[in-house]
């Protein structure tokens, strides 16, 4: 079979017209039924040339040895410490700052190779301009032209792939590599870092610390970053395959989006309603396959949204974003998995939380809001507060990208009281089912309505009784009250404000 499979290969890696790269990757994925029967199997190969591909363009994958570390590092012993940023904005490093598609426009990414020189003071004391560091895979035009034709060509395969083989119910036959190797790199690194954090925290409670444990002490962050780093390439591993479950779910829901890679439009833009129904039910099919492997395989990449490095968080926010749309535009579902929000909403209110958890969880906050559009109406009286609280926090990005997404929910909000067509009106009842369902959901929405309703509205404040037997006789007038009252509802909600 070589001398078939190295064409195709070949020319679905390196051919820069799109007609011919598409051709080949609709061959490739007719010969793998061929292949799958003959012994040696040539389609676990083939699968890993395509993932590597997929993958190999650092304007899409972060790459964790790649990415620099930390400017301010100090000696403890025979080990590297961190330090926690202490200058605003600081370049994304390693271990700190959000990616999130440049939303930091301050910043050097070496991810998105989107960099603005950072300003250092020399030795006399004037501020000199650094040159940006950049990817040694992205130094010159032809690499990136290289990267790119790689990543789309092995799009456009492993759509094809799913297109041919979930229509006939034979995915898991022809090519179960697409649904285990996936899965299985998330269970591993799962097992690995979830054992991890727990005997960090036995430790520290061991070594005489207080019971509530801070999860921002610097003996923890630097051992949690020591044990990751012993295994920064098998995180590569999990940063690729969370980009092949993200691509997987999204690329055909995402076909006319104009913000998403240009391949995805030329195919599918004047397809009928039925194609795109279908090719829905193919993206549900596989999420189906990943939860019938292990049911609770998205808590586990939930739980990745602490991981000490940026690439890791930046894969798990972009995958979960698009598998909670997948969820929203199913026929089946239209609605965002409840687990998920439960596990969502928790971290955003928790208040024992290290740097490494607040900015991957504002990173999948962001996402959210950028590729949901206007499908998060529905649920933006859940985000909006506990965002509203992050733009006061320590962290530069924090405040930053939460003052991004607050700044483009509360545009929408005002559409979250009603609906503009049928189809809204399907999706709303439906929607309301899932809360009225959730007995938990249903009182942070009602708890968070009511904080809304009273801060766009002043006329619906709380009538606040002054605790003050000086004025038991005095009747405030009505304009005294609505102040006394706005007083009021700040000190409820520990807010800052002026009458």
């Amino acid at each position: 079979m070589n001398p078939l499979i190295r064409p195709l290969i070949d020319c679905i890696r390196i051919e820069v017209n799109f007609d011919l790269q598409f051709i080949a990757a609709k061959h490739l994925t007719n010969l793998l039924r061929v292949c799958s029967t003959r012994q040696p199997n040539p389609v676990p190969k083939i699968f890993k040339n395509l993932l590597t591909y997929l993958c190999n363009d650092p304007f899409r994958t972060p790459f964790v040895q790649q990415m620099p570390l930390p400017v301010k590092l100090a000696a403890d012993h025979a080990s590297p410490s961190i330090h926690m940023p202490d200058k605003e904005p600081y370049d994304i490093n390693r271990y700190f700052g959000i990616m999130a598609d440049n939303v930091n426009a301050n910043s050097v990414n070496p991810f998105l190779n989107t960099q603005i020189s950072s300003s250092s003071s020399s030795s006399n004391g004037t501020s000199t301009q650094q040159p940006p560091q950049q990817p040694i895979a992205v130094q010159d035009e032809q690499q990136k032209l290289k990267c790119l034709t790689e990543r789309r060509g092995s799009q456009q395969t492993l759509r094809s792939i799913c297109i041919v083989y979930n229509r006939s119910n034979e995915l898991e036959l022809i090519i179960p590599e697409m649904v285990q190797v996936p899965v299985n790199a998330v269970l591993t690194y799962y097992e690995q870092f979830n054992q991890l954090d727990d005997v960090h925290l036995k430790q520290l409670v061991n070594n005489s610390r207080p019971a509530k444990i801070d999860l921002n002490d610097l003996d923890y962050l630097n051992k949690l970053i020591a044990q990751c780093e012993a295994e920064n390439q098998g995180y590569q591993d999990l940063i690729n395959n969370l980009n092949l479950i993200e691509y997987l779910t999204s690329t055909f829901l995402n076909a006319n989006k104009s913000n998403e890679c240009y391949l995805d439009s030329i195919d599918y833009n004047n397809q009928s309603s039925d194609e795109m129904k279908r090719k829905q039910c193919v993206n549900r099919a596989f999420i189906g396959l990943m939860l019938k492997k292990d049911p609770s395989i998205l808590a586990k990449i939930f739980l990745f949204l602490k991981c000490p490095f940026s690439g890791v968080r930046n894969a798990v926010a972009r995958c979960l974003s698009s598998i909670c749309l997948n969820d929203l535009l199913s026929s089946s579902s239209s609605t965002i998995d409840s687990s998920l929000l439960e596990m969502l909403l928790e971290h955003l209110e928790n208040s024992n939380r290290n740097l490494f958890q607040r900015q991957g969880v504002v990173e999948l906050v962001y996402y959210l809001n950028k590729r949901l559009e206007h499908l998060i109406i529905p649920y933006i009286v859940l985000f909006i507060i506990p965002v509203l609280k992050l733009m006061c926090d320590h962290d530069y990005y924090v405040r930053s990208v939460s003052s991004h997404c607050f700044a483009n929910l509360i545009k929408l909000y005002p559409l979250s009281s009603g609906s503009v067509d049928d189809d809204c009106n399907n999706q709303a009842a439906r929607i309301e089912r899932q809360f009225m369902s959730n007995k938990n959901l249903d009182e942070i929405r009602l708890r968070q309505q009511e904080f809304l309703n009273q801060l766009m509205d002043q006329r619906k404040l709380k009538a606040y009784a002054l605790p003050v037997d000086c004025l038991k006789e005095v009747e405030l007038r009505p304009y005294q009250q609505q102040g006394v009252n706005w007083l009021g509802f700040l000190k409820q909600y520990n807010l800052n404000g002026i009458l």
